[in-house]
């Protein structure tokens, strides 16, 4: 997106990385709760095999 009035949801089970910014840009997050690590999956090998997990039932 190259425009400031866009925007993106992102709903949970998606895995998204942000990137590709130039210097002068700005990324505003909204969340429901405060920021917690360990509420978040960081290793997008981990995601996968938790995806196929719940796919699996």
């Amino acid at each position: 997106m190259d425009v400031a009035t866009n925007g993106v949801l992102v709903e949970p089970g998606v895995w998204n990385t942000l990137y590709d910014f130039s210097d002068d840009s700005l990324v505003l997050v909204l969340a429901s709760l405060p920021h917690d690590r360990a509420d978040y999956i960081v290793d997008y090998d981990a995601f996968l095999r938790l995806a196929r997990e719940r796919r699996q039932g």
